[in-house]
């Protein structure tokens, strides 16, 4: 049985390879432009018709090929017609998919119809109910068009023309372009006047006619009107932007307008110049109604090994009269360049040149000037370069720098010179030790006759826990050495001319961890008692740190963090945390619970140090949180976890505090919660400082509501609690997702410095994510915001 079938296989190959050479051979003679196959090939005398049926394939000598399960060859007529599943490729990976195909051998046209698909070279993806392909021209003529780009974007046109020759794609009387998803089946969607906002994707633009050149990367748009949920929102006469595929092209960015409360509305209109592969530069000039325009450049370098940036603006002044405001243009120039170094004195380098520059202290937050790189609320400027250099575990600074503090308006200290500044580190371990070795020296002006000159090393080591098994008690011994040789020059509470100190810090940090657990492992509970008792000798000197005392330093070896000024005396840190943690059966986390409480005791007063650590016992300082995740996710398509916005369920309150050294008063605490439930977000915190610490007592409130994943409502606000006013407050409406982002925001900054006034404003935002940059203007002075 085996072996028939085996014979009546072979007999079947046999045959249809004699019929293939026979038509192919016999219709060569004839000049056949298409040299058919098939399982079955019949010719009708009379008729002059080559009919293929059964894997039919026409193939030319130029590479383009025709395939379906039946084929009709007309030499008469010279037509050839498909029947079924046909498909078209061309010799530029041109692919024609359609049911029908009507193939005027002539005219050197394909006429595709029902079902008909286009893929183009690129793989973007036309759908038509009917096509012509002109041969010679390259170029398609379709119905209906229903079209996928590589780019993900979308586009559906009553007409569309294909042009291969000059890669350009054009759709015609009303066509649709769009990023964002949206339902093809709906056939009366784009043409039907009764929309429903359902079926409606976030935006699309309309057009009498737009262009995609593929060689450029553009799309023009002649009369386009943007649409946003269905609604008509913007016209132009014209309009072009990059293809989503585009990450750099040259032309202008979106324009927008505000309103800026100390000078008025003004109008923003970037340009973006792409120099070459490596180069570009943004230019945007903020034309004002009654001001003088602010004229704004960044220009960006990028190497293989080395990057520049540099960012200015430049206004030539006020033209109106302002009793507050100086005379004169504003202005300001950053510059940040980085270069890789190697083959140096080390394996790897980075040498780094910064330059910053404010013509005026309010200039940047009065002009809300905003980039990259500058922010309006910079404090301090710094002018430095910087060779910083790496091996293994060693690292060499260098470095010499300009500080400028904007805050400070006497010329004799707001400015600081270190010229140099040299810090070598190298980390190894010895002997089951590791050991940390520090040196940094330093030649610093603080103004006018003020300077220092510093070198300190320092040298760490920290043992391997040793564990007394018997007991649980384990304990790790720590040394610091600290070497510091000074010049003082008018510095105050240091000592004057030249100083040379030593101080030798030994420790000891001993915990005694206990755990207990439920039978399953999935309750844990640690209790860790702990003491860090360390001993420096000498006298050390007034401390300028103003650092204040948190529980991280009780255990610290230098808790005022500051190496050439180390505390010294008898010292015992002693502290306490407990902690319970819950796991799901995956054994996961979802419910944890910590406390924590410390103090530092000492033999003696050490009226040095500007905090509690000066007394023989300090203030007490702690901290309390709780945490509960039972987050509910879902699985998408990909298989990954993502979190639902709808269904989250997060709770986390944290505490810290700080007590008097007697435990009696409260001397600051602090109050954090941070509550997810279904739909409903809550953050706030609330801090206080009493006076002994610098009175303060500020609290923060912000709510978010999500109507969707997409839609939420938020309102925030800050308020200072002492002195009873509101410092900011915002409400804001948000709808975003992976095609676009929509905002409105009233914002209110209460501020008052010289060129700045508060501020009051309600912004729209509209960002079509594949553009990226908002559309929408600042609208308070329309709505009339006091």
């Amino acid at each position: 049985m085996m072996k028939k079938k085996l014979n009546n296989f072979l007999l079947i190959i046999i045959t249809f390879a004699q019929i293939s050479f026979f038509f192919n051979h016999a219709y060569s003679e004839e000049n056949l432009e298409y040299e058919l196959t098939a399982i079955k090939l019949t010719y009708n005398d009379k008729k002059n018709i080559v009919t293929a049926v059964g894997d039919a394939i026409a193939k030319d000598t130029k590479g383009r090929i025709i395939s379906s399960p039946k084929i009709i060859y007309d030499k008469d007529k010279q037509i050839i017609k498909t029947f079924n599943k046909s498909i078209y490729k061309d010799n530029k990976n041109n692919i024609l998919k359609a049911d029908n195909f009507i193939y005027d051998l002539n005219k050197k046209i394909i006429t595709a119809i029902n079902n008909v698909t286009y893929q183009d070279s690129e793989k973007n993806i036309y759908q038509f109910d009917q096509f012509d392909y002109y041969e010679i021209e390259e170029k398609g003529f379709g119905k209906n068009l229903k079209a996928t780009n590589i780019d993900k974007s979308k586009i559906k046109a009553p007409i569309a023309t294909i042009n291969n020759k000059t890669s350009s794609t054009i759709f015609e009387n009303g066509g649709v372009y769009t990023t964002c998803e949206y339902n093809f089946k709906k056939t009366n969607y784009f043409f039907n006047n009764f929309k429903t906002l359902k079926d409606c994707p976030e935006w699309e633009i309309v057009s009498k006619k737009t262009r995609h050149d593929k060689k450029e990367k553009m799309i023009y748009h002649d009369h386009p009107l943007l649409k946003l949920k269905g609604i008509p929102v913007f016209y132009s006469p014209y309009f072009s932007h990059p293809d989503p595929t585009v990450k750099r092209k040259s032309g202008f960015l979106t324009p927008s307008t505000m309103n800026n409360d100390n000078y008025g509305r003004n109008a923003n209109i970037p340009y973006f110049y792409v120099i070459n592969d490596n180069e570009d530069l943004t230019f945007t000039p903020i034309i004002y109604f009654e001001e003088n325009p602010i004229f704004l450049a960044e220009y960006r370098k990028v190497g293989k090994k080395n990057n520049l940036i540099i960012d200015t603006s430049y206004t030539p002044g006020f033209n109106k009269d302002r009793s507050k405001q100086t005379d004169g243009s504003r202005n300001h120039f950053f510059l940040n360049y980085q270069e890789l170094l190697e083959n140096s004195l080390f394996e790897k380098g980075i040498f780094n040149l910064k330059i910053q520059r404010v013509s005026q202290k309010t200039y940047l937050k009065s002009h809300e000037i905003l980039t990259p790189y500058v922010y309006p609320d910079i404090r301090y400027l710094s002018n430095q370069f910087e060779f910083s250099l790496y091996q293994g575990n060693q690292n060499l600074n260098i470095l010499s720098r300009i500080h400028e503090n904007l805050r400070d308006s006497n010329p004799t200290t707001k400015y600081q010179y270190t010229f140099p500044n040299i810090s070598y580190n190298n980390f190894f371990n010895y002997f089951n030790n590791d050991i940390n070795f520090n040196t940094d020296f330093f030649v610093t002006n603080y103004g006018g006759d003020s300077n220092k000159i510093q070198l300190a090393n320092n040298i760490t080591t920290q043992s391997e826990q040793k564990i007394i098994k018997s007991l649980g008690v384990g304990s790790i011994f720590k040394t610091a050495f600290y070497n510091i040789d000074k010049y003082n020059k008018q510095i105050s509470n240091e000592k004057k001319n030249l100083n040379i100190e030593n101080y030798l810090t030994v420790a000891s940090d001993v915990s005694y961890p206990l755990y207990k657990a439920s039978s399953d492992l999935n309750v844990e509970q640690t209790l860790e008692p702990r003491f860090l008792i360390k001993y420096t000798p000498g006298n050390m000197g007034t401390s300028n740190t103003g650092r204040s005392f948190g529980f991280s330093d009780v255990y610290s070896m230098n808790r005022i963090n500051d190496i050439a000024n180390p505390e010294t005396g008898f010292s015992i840190g002693q502290g306490l945390t407990w902690e319970l943690t819950k796991k799901n059966p995956d054994f996961e986390k979802y419910f944890k619970v910590n406390y924590s409480v410390g103090q530092v005791l000492r033999l003696n007063e050490l009226p040095q140090i500007g905090s509690s650590l000066n007394q023989k016992s300090s203030n007490i300082v702690g901290s309390a949180t709780l945490s509960i995740n039972k987050n509910e996710y879902f699985e998408d398509q990909n298989k990954n976890l993502n979190l639902d916005k709808l269904n989250s369920n997060f709770l986390e309150l944290g505490y810290g505090y700080t007590l008097d050294n007697d435990g009696k008063d409260i001397l600051g605490q602090s109050f954090n919660l941070t509550k997810n439930f279904k739909s409903n977000y809550i953050t706030a915190n609330y801090s206080e400082n009493r006076k002994s610490l610098g009175s303060s007592r500020v609290g923060f409130l912000e709510i978010k509501k999500y109507f969707t994943n997409e839609l939420s409502l938020s309102a925030s606000a800050k308020k200072n609690f002492i002195t009873h006013s509101t410092e900011t407050n915002s409400f804001a409406a948000l709808y975003e997702n992976d095609c676009i982002r929509l905002s409105a925001s009233l914002n209110k900054r209460f501020y008052n410095d010289d060129d700045i006034k508060p501020t009051n404003n309600f912004f729209l935002e509209i960002v079509l994510k594949p553009f990226g940059e908002n559309i929408a203007p600042d609208i308070s002075p329309l709505l009339k915001i006091d």
